[in-house]
Parts: structure tokens; sequence; C-alpha cells
């Protein structure tokens, strides 16, 4: 009986011993899975959810980050402020048109600034000075319908039109029709905004 015992040793040994490199390999998975997570980019997405002329942050998503999450207020020039610390925080807890550095549990961070007042946000006039036609450049969260009117820069009404921002668009093209060459300003009007903006026409 004790030959049998030696031999079931032996045996559990050598067994033990074949999965020393299969436990090796796992040990260098982990290393390396966790070396690619570590340097994968870290990045922070807010979901608002407009209506009317504002809307308010529902959720937070930290994409390809480590958990826990430390949202640091900046002032306006990027340095922290004092006592604005958090970690982990409900969309509620942040502050609108406030600028955060993120950072999670790996020292990764990211920059993100809350606003969720104004739903409509202008980009200019493409091209500018324009021959043919121009683009008002816009990003929109909502549906909102748009009144424009032309003046010279004597204050000369020139022409009024209608238009709607749509979601899925990004600029709303404008054809000069008989408009003399010259410096004109282009007003926009809604329940949401008044943008006034400056455009050249070179003429055809």
């Amino acid at each position: 009986m004790p030959q049998y015992k030696h031999i079931s040793f032996l045996f559990i040994a050598g067994s033990l011993l074949t999965l020393v490199p299969f436990f090796g390999f796992c040990q260098e998975a982990v290393n390396d899975t966790l070396k690619s997570a570590k340097t994968t980019p870290f990045e922070v997405k807010l979901n608002y959810d407009f209506y009317d002329c504002g809307g308010q942050l529902v959720s937070i998503a930290q994409i390809n980050g480590q958990p826990p999450f430390f949202w640091y207020e900046l002032d306006s020039l990027g340095k922290r402020v004092n006592n604005k610390t958090w970690i982990n925080p409900k969309p509620q807890q942040l502050n609108n048109e406030t600028l955060y550095l993120v950072e999670d549990a790996w020292q990764r961070r990211d920059t993100i600034y809350i606003s969720f007042d104004q739903s409509v946000e202008f980009y200019g006039l493409h091209p500018n000075p324009f021959k043919e036609n121009f683009a008002i450049l816009y990003d929109a969260d909502i549906s909102l319908p748009v009144h424009a009117t032309i003046f010279d820069l004597t204050g000369k009404y020139i022409e009024e039109r209608n238009f709607v921002l749509d979601t899925e668009k990004n600029a709303l093209f404008f054809n000069p029709g008989l408009w003399p060459k010259g410096t004109y300003i282009l007003k926009l009007q809604s329940r949401c905004f008044n943008q006034t903006m400056k455009v050249v026409y070179m003429g055809e």
C-alpha cells in the first residue's frame, strides 16, 4: 500500500507541474489585458434630454474607464476649484455651464463641459465672403422654426425668409437672389434665441 501512495503522489505532482506553464500563460494573458485596458483611450459621454429651449443632463457614460471616477470642477483658467470634487456623481449633482476634469482609477483623464441651457449653437457662415450662396452652420438639439431678416449696413431692409432648423442636419443654405454686391447683416430670430451675423456678397 505505501508503494501505491508513492506512485499516486508522483502522479499528482507530475500533473501539477504540467499545469505550471498553463497558469503562467493565463497570468500573461491577464497582464496583457490589463496593460491594453490602461492604454485604451478613456472618454466621457453625456446624454441630455432637451425640451423647448433648454434641457437637463439625464445620464453619464464613462467609456473604457475603470471605476471609481473622480470629477474635479475647473475654473476659467483650467485649475481645480477647492472642495469641488465628486466621486461617481449622479447627473443632478453636476453644475450647468461648468468644465470638469474626469479621472478614473488608472489615472486616465478626460475633460468635459456641461451645458444644457441652449439647445441651438451656431458656428458661423461659410463661405464668407461668398459669390453664389452660403451656408449657416449650426447644431440643433430640437427642431425649431427660424425667421431670417437681411439688412444692408445702413439698416435698409432687403428681404426676409423662414427656415426650420433640423436636428438631422447642420447647415441652412442661403441664395442671395438679386442682392447687389456689398456687406449685409443677417438676423436670425426664434423663440429660443436671437443671432446676428455679418456676410459679404462678392457677386457672381
